[in-house]
């Protein structure tokens, strides 16, 4: 990834699939073709929402936002996708615990 001027944010997000009988299940859960795929694609599309890159690992996926901001209004704009997938993933999950999301977000200061 190239150097990035200025404070950034890291944001770490992942998925646990607490029971190999239920992998398929955990895939709707995490919204299928909706889910995150859908979300980055959108966000790719729109760069003033301020995702700046992504990585895709296996089980986590590492974000880089222009700042914590950035990341908050996305999270939280109904006009997003984010609260949509959200919500969803509520409505099939609720207190079950075969699938889990789990995330991390980082301040990286100018120069670290």
């Amino acid at each position: 990834m190239a150097e990035i001027e200025g404070d950034f944010v890291v944001f770490l997000i992942g998925a646990g699939f607490n029971s190999k009988l239920h992998l398929a299940r955990s895939y709707v859960d995490l919204g299928g073709r909706r889910g995150m795929k859908h979300m980055l694609d959108y966000l790719v599309a729109h760069p003033e929402k301020g995702l700046l890159a992504y990585e895709m690992g296996i089980h986590t996926i590492v974000q880089y936002w222009r700042s914590f901001e950035h990341l908050e209004s996305f999270a939280r704009d109904k006009d997003d996708p984010h609260l949509d997938v959200w919500r969803q993933y509520w409505r099939r999950v609720g207190k079950s615990s075969r699938t889990g999301i789990w995330h991390e977000t980082y301040l990286v200061q100018a120069g670290q």
